[in-house]
């Protein structure tokens, strides 16, 4: 029968997507944590179907490519980067130092509206 408070949970091991010229769509409703291995390119990080997981949390761990000339970041909600919310309004400045490891924690707060904070330079 199981728990009903955890029926619809999304599984919570991290998930390692899939590189496509340069972008990682992040299928929200498939699960909660994610990896993204950056290649050494502009680097977009999609999150999908945020509407149908709104009060999800998760995080996405980031890292970087031991070659890192052209490496530049950016973040969006199906294509909209003002559905992104951080802490102050503050833009995020990815580091791109090579091997980096970055972690971004979110929190879907409406179908258009995903909260984030980013912490970088694990190492």
């Amino acid at each position: 029968m199981g728990i009903p408070f955890l029926s619809n949970a999304v599984p919570a091991e991290p998930k390692t997507t899939t590189n496509t010229s340069g972008s990682h769509n992040i299928k929200l409703s498939t699960n909660a944590n994610y990896k993204v291995n950056a290649s050494n390119e502009a680097t977009t990080i999609r999150l999908d179907e945020a509407g149908s997981v709104v009060g999800q949390a998760g995080t996405i761990i980031i890292t970087n490519p031991a070659s890192v000339g052209s490496l530049s970041f950016s973040i969006n909600v199906a294509g909209t980067a003002g559905d992104i919310k951080t802490p102050g309004g503050s833009s995020i400045t990815f580091n791109t130092t090579a091997n980096n490891v970055h972690l971004i924690s979110y929190y879907v707060n409406a179908s258009d509206q995903v909260l984030i904070n980013y912490i970088g330079m694990f190492a």
